[in-house]
């Protein structure tokens, strides 16, 4: 193992890297050769790639008659290629997607350059050199298609992909909705705590999605699912855009919900039908995209609010209650080049939403006098960059980076304590004061829950360098180096004590508590903690070209991954990572094969082998190494009058070792989130730090 992994940084040397998250496509590639009429190949032609938005890109055939177009925008092209004596020819309908190649072969036949330009034919439409399972759907197609307003609703138009409530969320060949990665230009959005998107984006902003499912190269890391990739539209040369709105209401789509079964309705009607919350969403919104200056810079910008208000009527209330979503979708994206030798992108995409109130429950049983006044707030942010630098028709470096943030902040939780009936029935009358339906809860759980914040941010960087030479065919040769740091900063939970009742029944946590009346739980959960995760990768891969109609896909990918201990935020005796995964634990090959059957671009047959490894979600750290304090203590129930027992106690999130409620009897506890060793995966013995 470890002379593979000298190999490989050995191979990034040459290459002339060095350490700057997983590299994400933004682009494609065309390549082709040009031969005359007798099919001899004709070195030195010039060729021109003309995209339909106006850039133009220049490359020269070499000894074989060959060209290449390494970095080319997703798009439709026109290729033209130009040599003295010979009548130019073009090639139209040149239609690149996300990371594939397309073959463009031209041939010239002899004239004057004067004469009319021959138009030679479309371009065949597959990558016959790739052999990942990738479908790409277009911004055209995109109009077209049912869809909901995010980006994620397109992604089950591509085989094997599937919203499932069961997994989670997009499964994408049996795989779990938190084993896929999510990128937006470049960014890595994927959610680092549970593994699902993490970013919203409207679907009126892109220009394409690309659902890479299997067999995918050594390039693309931190997945067992599948790559989600999303680019935002690009300016042309010409002034384009839109201006609309979108608007819905719930009223469209019938007045109430379907029956509910309720268990304490009679016996002959477990059924009740609640009225339907009226939802209004409108969506006023603008985009436009041009030059900067022609054929060299061009950018885009787009502008989506989105306002929805629901408005709730619950069960035997007379009093209606509203709740306001406030969202600001904005994208925003300068792209040029200089000459044929630098490109770039510069790119934003902003997705900050805020909510205002909180509605009751449904079923009439949240107290006339519960606060429902709590805003929430949801800032979200990405940014990313690129260049690639082409020096020579052979040899190219591409650099990115990328930041990706978003917060979770509440204002207006006032209430401190919740008293809450789990399980049973008061042994009271309906008309005693002190009666309350099973499910009761004196505040509404939103509005007991406070979050100072919540805030993850991922910074990402990575440079790689590609390599094209012949020898036993042709190479193309990718190395790379990625990098990424995941931050979290939490302080979020219960605002004060839970008293959690079961009328008639011991306690649910197995400890036999009991008392005459039942028994009752006392707890405040709260997750507190700072830490940061860092991971690094290395990846050589090579698409080598066999022969004109056999490719094998060859790489390798290893990642070193730090786990990160959140107790070490509160006692610096702790070793910062619970969890490290050497470069050697995490030797990924990556094989495949391509392989153009009737060598005319039109069937192809692809197969692939290969090992991946995901990236850990920071949830299992957050809840094993000391974030998570869920501490409960339990009480015999004695006394009908629920409402006394907050009387003299004193919890506080740390109250792990005394009697905050001695008024309630004898108490037993449990701690729900006792800390993990990480050394030896058993709860820790050791005393708690205070906080």
């Amino acid at each position: 193992m470890r002379r593979v992994l000298r190999i490989l940084l050995a191979s990034l040397a040459v290459c002339g890297l060095v350490p700057p998250a997983g590299a994400q496509e933004q682009v494609g590639a065309i390549v082709g050769t040009v031969s005359d009429g007798s099919g001899a190949v004709l070195p030195g032609t010039t060729v021109e790639a003309i995209s339909s938005g106006g850039s133009r890109l220049t490359a020269t055939t070499n000894e074989s008659g060959g060209f290449r177009f390494p970095r080319v925008s997703p798009g439709s092209y026109v290729v033209v290629a130009r040599l003295d004596g010979f009548a130019p020819a073009e090639l139209h309908n040149v239609d690149v997607s996300l990371g594939s190649t397309v073959t463009a072969n031209l041939t010239l036949a002899i004239g004057a350059i004067s004469e009319s330009i021959s138009v030679v034919g479309d371009a065949g439409q597959l990558d016959i050199k790739g052999s990942a399972t990738a479908q790409s759907i277009s911004g055209e197609q995109i109009d077209l298609i049912p869809k909901g307003r995010d980006f994620t609703t397109v992604v089950t138009q591509a085989a094997g992909a599937s919203n499932e409530a069961f997994l989670g969320g997009i499964s994408i060949d049996g795989a779990s909705g938190s084993e896929n990665r999510f990128v937006i230009d470049g960014v890595d959005t994927t959610n680092p705590q549970n593994g699902i998107s993490g970013q919203k984006f409207i679907t009126d902003f892109l220009e394409e999605v690309q659902v890479k499912s299997a067999g995918y190269a050594a390039e693309y890391g931190g997945s067992v699912g599948g790559v989600i990739n999303a680019v935002t539209k690009s300016g042309s040369n010409e002034f384009k855009g839109w201006i609309g709105a979108n608007f819905s209401d719930s009223d469209l789509g019938g007045g109430a919900w379907r029956p509910v079964y309720r268990e304490e309705l009679p016996e002959e009607d477990y059924h009740k039908t609640y009225t339907r919350d009226d939802v209004v969403i409108l969506e006023p919104g603008f985009a436009v995209g041009g030059p900067i200056a022609r054929d060299t810079a061009w950018f885009y910008v787009g502008y989506n609010p989105a306002f929805q208000t629901t408005t709730r009527h619950p069960d035997g209330v007379s009093s209606t209650f509203d709740q306001d979503l406030t969202s600001h979708y904005f994208a925003g994206n300068i792209k040029g080049n200089v000459g044929s030798r630098l490109l770039y992108k510069v790119s934003a995409n902003l997705s900050p939403s805020t909510q205002e109130g909180n509605l009751p429950n449904i079923d009439g049983s949240t107290p006339s006098d519960s606060d429902l006044s709590v805003d929430n707030d949801f800032p979200a942010e990405s940014y990313s960059a690129y260049a690639d630098f082409i020096p020579t028709d052979n040899f190219y470096l591409s650099g990115r980076l990328g930041s990706f943030a978003y917060d979770t902040q509440t204002s207006g939780v006032e209430a401190t304590t919740r008293f809450f009936f789990r399980d049973g029935v008061i042994p009271v009358s309906t008309a005693d004061p002190r009666y309350r339906p099973p499910g009761f809860s004196s505040v509404p759980n939103p509005s007991f829950l406070s979050t100072d914040t919540d805030s993850w941010k991922r910074s990402a960087a990575s440079l790689d360098g590609n390599l094209f030479f012949t020898g036993a065919g042709s190479h193309a040769l990718k190395a790379g180096v990625q990098y990424e740091r995941i931050e979290n900063e939490v302080s979020t939970g219960e605002n004060g004590n839970q008293y959690e009742i079961r009328w008639g029944l011991a306690d649910r946590y197995g400890l036999g508590v009991k008392g005459t009346y039942g028994s009752v739980a006392v707890r405040r959960f709260r997750t507190e903690g700072a830490a940061e995760s860092k991971n690094l990768g290395l990846y050589l891969q090579d698409s080598w070209s066999v022969a004109p109609n056999l490719t094998l896909n060859l790489g390798i990918r290893t990642e070193q991954e730090r786990v990160p201990n959140y107790g070490a935020a509160r006692d610096p005796s702790l070793p910062r990572n619970a969890i490290s995964f050497d470069f050697e634990d995490k030797l990924a090959p990556r094989l495949g094969f391509a392989w153009d059957v009737l060598s005319d671009q039109k069937l192809k047959v692809y197969g692939s082998y290969g090992t991946y490894y995901d990236i850990t979600k920071l949830e299992m750290p957050r809840g094993s190494f000391g974030a998570d304090r869920w501490v409960t203590h339990v009480y015999p129930l004695n006394t009908l009058d629920w409402e006394s027992l907050d009387d003299g106690c004193s919890l506080s999130q740390n109250d792990l070792d005394h009697n905050p409620c001695p008024g309630l009897g004898p108490q037993r506890t449990r701690d729900l989130r006792a800390p993990i060793d990480p050394a030896t995966a058993q709860p820790s013995t050791a005393p708690r730090p205070p906080q």
